[in-house]
């Protein structure tokens, strides 16, 4: 067997076994968020220090409720809906950038299909491809919205 090169600069031989194959991916992906989650953590202080600075902490304050109920319940509800929108984006980043990684180290996946219907000009799987990639960014765009709906209590969806 000849050995696989991951980012980290560990190896491990290749097998026939996807679920392993699966992990290392998923692996890598948490990777690269945990390394771009300093961004992350920059967006969430700025919002915090935005909102602890607003009316309606103020008066959380004023009223007697405890510090930690103004921070968690108020303030990082509000703060957190640039983070969950910047989270979206880059999963869908994350997602659509997949044809790049998939097709450096011979993984299989949609980014891999993609480029081989696209060297081969096999338009149907192009097309396929597509449309899983739009559809999986529809549904994470969705899934964004309605946490939205949680997390901030201001916004309530019409029934």
């Amino acid at each position: 067997m000849r050995p696989l090169r991951l980012s980290s600069h560990r190896t491990r031989p290749v097998t026939v076994d996807h679920c392993a194959d699966c992990r290392l991916v998923w692996f890598d992906a948490f990777e690269s968020v945990r390394l771009d989650g300093y961004g992350w953590v920059r967006l969430l202080r700025s919002g915090m220090l935005e909102v602890l600075d607003s009316e309606y902490v103020k008066l959380a304050r004023v009223k007697g409720v405890s510090e930690r109920r103004v921070i968690w319940m108020h303030a990082l509800r509000n703060a957190l809906i640039p983070v969950v929108t910047f989270a979206g984006i880059y999963f869908a980043i994350l997602v659509t950038t997949a044809i790049v990684v998939e097709t450096v180290f011979a993984w299989p996946g949609l980014g891999r299909l993609a480029y081989e219907g696209i060297s081969s000009r096999d338009f149907p799987v192009i097309q396929a491809v597509v449309l899983t990639t739009a559809a999986i960014v529809a549904v994470v765009n969705l899934g964004v919205d309605c946490l939205y709906a949680i997390i901030d209590p201001r916004i309530r969806y019409a029934r």
